[in-house]
C-alpha cells in the first residue's frame, strides 16, 4: 500500500486513524496506511476515492452502488475481511430496558442478511471466505 495514495479516515470523537484490516487466511491483518486526505466522514473518504482522488478502504454499504454503477471498482479483494462490526451503543446496566432489547434484536434481524451490508458486488465473491468461517466457527 506504501506505494499507493491512500483516503485515511480518523475518527472524529477520538482523532485516533482507523486502521485498514485485510484478512490473509484467516488472520486478520491491521495496517496504518500514508496519504495526502485524512478525513472524518465516511461519506467524504467516499467521495474523494469516487473522484480518483486515492484508494479508500470501506464498508460495503457505503459502496456498494457505486461500485455496481462501475464508478468505484473493487481492488484487492482476496484480502477482504469478513470481521467488521456494526455496534449499537446504548449505556450499560445491569437490565436492559425491554424495548431496548428489541430494537437491538429488530436492528440484528434486518441487517444480518442486508443485500448492502452483506453486499456481494462484481468481482468480489466472498463465499468461500464466508463457508471457511462458518466452518471455523462451528456454525
Amino acid at each position: 500500500m506504501s506505494n499507493h495514495d491512500c483516503i485515511n479516515f480518523q475518527f472524529p470523537t477520538s482523532g485516533r486513524l482507523c486502521k485498514w484490516e485485510f484478512d490473509d487466511h484467516g488472520e486478520r491483518i491491521p495496517l496504518d496506511v500514508n496519504g495526502t486526505y485524512t478525513l472524518n466522514e465516511q461519506e467524504a473518504v467516499c467521495e474523494l476515492a469516487r473522484l480518483g482522488m486515492g484508494v479508500a478502504q470501506l464498508p460495503g454499504h457505503e459502496v456498494v452502488s457505486y461500485i455496481r454503477s462501475g464508478e468505484l471498482e473493487a481492488v484487492l479483494t482476496d484480502f477482504v475481511s469478513l470481521e467488521r462490526s456494526i455496534y449499537i451503543c446504548f449505556p450499560h446496566r445491569d437490565h436492559i430496558a425491554p424495548r431496548t432489547r428489541v430494537f437491538v434484536d429488530f436492528v440484528v434481524e434486518k441487517l444480518a442478511d442486508h443485500p448492502d451490508i452483506i453486499a456481494d458486488l462484481p468481482g468480489l465473491d466472498l463465499s468461500a471466505k464466508r463457508k471457511a468461517a462458518s466452518v471455523d466457527s462451528g456454525i
